[in-house]
């Protein structure tokens, strides 16, 4: 797998994604926005309070995750926070810990191209970190 990691800072309201064979503009906060002959990109949103592991989606067999966008929306204050997406086998299998700073307000882009061979469920995995009282963000998927 080949993960390129897009980061800007601040995070803005709305945010365009763009792949091989779309682009689509999403605004983060809930609205998803007009996207050009592909369907609305699924938006999910978290907080630092969140039960974890957080369900998110499943991906059905033979299908692909194109492209996973995380927002920081609200830096999370907790020491050791850390965010990933991915299954209950596989928390890094989408999105690896490490590869987000949650206590940075700013957006993540990531390209897997993972094909799943089963129907799959997806997860975000967050550990708030100690002493975290703030920290909120959206996830968006690109699935095939």
């Amino acid at each position: 797998m080949s993960t390129e990691v897009i980061v800007s800072s601040p995070v803005q309201t709305d945010i365009e994604i763009v792949g091989a064979g779309f682009s689509t503009t999403v605004m983060i906060g809930g609205v998803l926005g007009e996207s050009a002959g592909e369907p609305d990109i699924p938006a999910f949103f978290f907080s630092y309070g969140d039960a974890t592991p957080k369900s998110l989606l499943t991906v059905e067999a033979g299908k692909r995750v194109l492209e996973v966008l995380v927002a920081i929306e609200v830096p999370f204050n907790g020491v050791g926070a850390a965010l990933s997406v991915g299954t209950l086998a596989d928390p890094d299998r989408l999105v690896p810990a490490g590869m987000i700073d949650p206590s940075v307000a700013a957006t993540y882009e990531f390209s897997p191209a993972e094909l799943f061979s089963a129907d799959t469920a997806v997860f975000l995995f967050i550990t708030p970190g100690s002493g975290a009282s703030a920290g909120n963000g959206s996830v968006f998927f690109q699935p095939q």
